[in-house]
């Protein structure tokens, strides 16, 4: 697996979301930790290479990067027991992937029920 570099304020919610998806995957993260109250990620090197967006977190993959909090935990959780794949519905692919969709609001739910 290519290295994994979270960009993140450790106080928020959607970051501990991604920390929380690898750590059900095994996956190790480095960390990356922004004060975003003091405009660390408004900066001109964060917004060419991170997020022109501004906001973090952001999941770093390798060389690329992959903001918001969801697509980082969809990222994390393919092809593991997070999302199995359901053999059974292979051949309806949409119910499939609606189902498996289904499963990032249920983590987003834990870390909740968890703070």
């Amino acid at each position: 697996m290519e290295r994994l570099v979270l960009h993140e304020y450790a106080r928020s919610g959607n970051c501990y979301k991604i920390r929380l998806t690898a750590a059900h995957v095994g996956a190790a993260l480095e960390r990356r930790e922004y004060d975003i109250m003091q405009g660390e990620t408004r900066t001109p090197e964060f917004l060419a290479k991170a997020n022109a967006n501004g906001r973090i977190p952001v999941l770093q993959v390798g060389d690329r990067f992959l903001p918001e909090s969801n697509a980082a935990c969809w990222y994390l959780a393919s092809d593991t027991p997070l999302m199995p794949e359901d053999r059974e519905a292979s051949h309806r692919p949409v119910a499939c992937r609606a189902r498996t969709r289904s499963l990032v609001p249920a983590v987003a739910a834990s870390l909740a029920d968890a703070a």
